[in-house]
């Protein structure tokens, strides 16, 4: 069973295999890290009570996606977030102990998908000659391609993984996911120069694949706005 439509949901839905009949992924709720509206938090304490609680599904093992910032202790200054999904953990392995499998993410990169993503923040930011601050020597964001996250959520569970796990994607400088965005989108603008060459990793395949543009207004499908 999966609960959720948006890229993880569709992820899973579209994956080449199916997940194990007492398996309940749970891949809707907050999905924006700026997120600060009360009740949006509240929403998915109900849903996963629900799905808790719910006497169909109260033997059934639950898939829970976190995210990476929780390897490190938070602070005061931690958004929002970033505390309701400590509680969220916290809670569901107390609710159900051996039955939880806890995904912690990095950033999540697919196509569309939530506006305040790093990704699309940076592709939009690049397409439109929109100015950013970028601080060079460190800054770093992790990506992985939703793409790759069934799979291995299928490897956990036929394996009988439960608890916290930790996902792993590519962590690459700020500067250089801008730099290979530029590169990439000359692409566009003059297909018919040399190509553009990018080395041939994982990061590659997510930035072919990702950073599309809408062909008539030459701008990303979608609008964004903040970087998380």
């Amino acid at each position: 069973m999966i609960c959720g439509n948006g890229l993880l949901g569709q992820a899973f839905r579209s994956a080449p295999f199916s997940l194990p009949p007492d398996v309940v992924v749970v891949a809707q709720g907050v999905s924006n890290s700026l997120e600060t509206d009360e009740a949006a938090f509240q929403r998915e304490w109900q849903t996963l009570r629900g799905i808790c609680t719910d006497a169909g599904l109260s033997l059934k093992r639950v898939v829970y996606f976190s995210t990476s910032r929780l390897d490190r202790p938070l602070t005061s200054d931690d958004r929002q977030y970033f505390h309701h999904k400590r509680d969220v953990e916290r809670w569901l392995l107390d609710a159900l102990g051996s039955r939880v499998l806890i995904v912690r993410l990095p950033h999540v990169v697919g196509l569309g998908g939530h506006p305040n993503t790093a990704f699309n923040y940076l592709w939009r930011s690049v397409c439109q000659a929109v100015p950013f601050v970028v601080f060079a020597g460190g800054e770093q964001r992790e990506l992985m391609d939703v793409a790759d996250i069934p799979m291995q959520v299928h490897q956990w569970l036929a394996a009988g993984g439960h608890g916290v796990h930790r996902m792993r994607g590519c962590s690459l400088e700020v500067t250089k996911i801008v730099s290979d965005m530029r590169l990439h989108l000359a692409q566009f603008q003059s297909p018919e120069t040399d190509e553009v060459v990018i080395e041939p990793d994982d990061w590659a395949k997510m930035l072919i694949r990702y950073a599309t543009l809408n062909r008539e207004e030459r701008i990303p499908i979608q609008k964004r706005d903040k970087l998380p």
